[in-house]
């Protein structure tokens, strides 16, 4: 019995070790499938995995070959670009960053004969620009390469790539899918054909299966996701367009921030709402932030630090030291990721609680 359940010639013996598949994680795969491709439900299914870097890596190690490519956005969370930068090379691969993710003809001059695969991530982490996926749709198939999307940030909740043409998303679960920093999770949702054979390859090997403790959280957080995420899409506006207005603020990016942002056009064309993310720069450089956040344990009850999005409570951290600390410095500049700039995830927080959570910001920033 035991040698037919791992042959998988008996069905019902399918999940014979929680390492390669468990019936939580199964639902909880199921369900993310029928989100992220709800324009065709049976054309797409899903392979949760420990962490979104885990499911990163699994996916790289399915597309790509010795001597393979990766034409990536460089706009993307820094995890993400220390992986294809630093890990891809002791593979026998390379990644090729595309200048101007909104132009073809920069992806155009990044893709030959070698590239496995074509990445994108909207909005970026951390600082919130909005990126086409219609033009990375265009330059995948100019080229008859598959095109992932990091969906991340907004979730299907907000944004569907699958739908706008992409071949696969990917996800990393712990963020607002899960939404209570309780479960650490990452998924890849593609067509059917191609998560079986993920499954059933490096997935079977590799094995970064999801706890199913995890998964079980997962599935409660989705039960509340679009009421969370509409909810941080509205205090996040109204945060960001608090935030616009300080003098010693230099800059505010979000994707519906007033007409004249440069990417509110994308945002309302492929976002039904801009989440939970945004970043500021604040004048005075790298000290002036510090002591901004450093004011946060003295001055603010609803504030937080931490290197998290997606969490019911606002979250606040400086990039460029953190979790963006691995790019390096001159490309941090050319993607926006200044010493002065600030990453905030804004919460689910009531009227009354934003209320005071903005007065808290008010405060901190007359003490500069």
């Amino acid at each position: 019995t035991a040698t037919d359940a791992f042959q998988g010639k008996i069905r019902r013996y399918m999940y014979h070790g929680t390492n390669e598949g468990n019936p939580t994680v199964r639902k909880f795969e199921k369900a993310i499938a029928e989100g992220e491709g709800a324009h065709a439900p049976k054309k797409y299914d899903a392979l949760a995995t420990a962490s979104g870097m885990s499911a990163i890596d699994l996916l790289s190690r399915q597309l790509l070959l010795p001597g393979g490519e990766v034409a990536s956005s460089p706009y993307v969370y820094g995890g993400i670009y220390n992986y294809f930068a630093n890990c891809l090379p002791l593979m026998g691969a390379r990644c090729c960053f595309v200048e101007r993710p909104n132009d073809l003809k920069s992806w155009k001059r990044s893709i030959n004969e070698r590239t496995a695969f074509l990445f994108l991530e909207t909005p970026a982490n951390p600082t919130s620009y909005v990126f086409d996926i219609s033009v990375a749709v265009e330059a995948s198939r100019w080229s008859g390469k598959p095109l992932v999307v990091d969906n991340t940030v907004p979730t299907h909740a907000l944004q569907r790539p699958l739908q706008l043409g992409a071949n696969m998303t990917i996800i990393s679960t712990t963020k607002g899918i899960n939404g209570k920093s309780n479960g650490q999770g990452g998924i890849i949702v593609g067509r059917k054909d191609f998560i079986t054979t993920l499954r059933d390859s490096w997935g079977a090997t590799v094995r970064p299966t999801m706890d199913p403790r995890c998964a079980f959280e997962m599935l409660k957080g989705m039960k509340t996701l679009t009421m969370r995420m509409r909810r941080m899409s509205d205090n996040a506006l109204r945060v960001a367009e608090l935030l616009s207005g300080y003098d010693k603020v230099k800059t505010t990016s979000y994707p519906f921030l007033g007409d004249n942002w440069r990417y509110k056009r994308i945002a309302e064309k492929q976002m039904t709402g801009g989440g939970p993310l945004l970043s500021f720069e604040i004048k005075g450089g790298k000290d002036a932030v510090w002591k901004w956040l450093d004011l946060i344990k003295k001055m603010s009850n609803r504030l937080t630090l931490a290197p998290h999005l997606g969490h019911s409570s606002s979250l606040l951290i400086h990039p460029a030291t953190t979790t963006h600390w691995k790019v390096p410095r001159n490309m941090q500049e050319k993607l926006g990721i200044t010493e002065s700039l600030v990453r905030m995830s804004v919460g689910t927080e009531t009227d009354d609680e934003l209320e005071e959570m903005m007065d808290e910001m008010d405060k901190m920033f007359k003490q500069l």
